[in-house]
């Protein structure tokens, strides 16, 4: 399953942690109220094909950053 391209891509919203503020938070940012400059905490592999299977706990087979010897869409800490 092939993932959006660079070229296609200006924006990338990703939210975790849910808590009771962040629907005012995603506001402030979207309407450029604040400027997060926040850099992806994980890679973006440019197809999940690249990815070993989710039942593989085994780090080093390239399900994380560190590990992952792929091309990635989006590399850990990008901006």
């Amino acid at each position: 399953m092939p993932l959006t391209g660079r070229n296609s891509t200006s924006a990338i919203v990703h939210l975790t942690h849910s808590s009771e503020e962040l629907g005012n938070a995603l506001a402030d940012v979207l309407f450029g109220d604040y400027n997060p400059a926040g850099r992806l905490v994980e890679t973006w592999p440019e197809s999940l094909d690249q990815l070993p299977p989710m039942m593989d706990y085994n780090i080093r087979h390239g399900r994380t950053y560190m590990y992952f010897k792929g091309r990635s869409l989006y590399p850990f800490g990008t901006v």
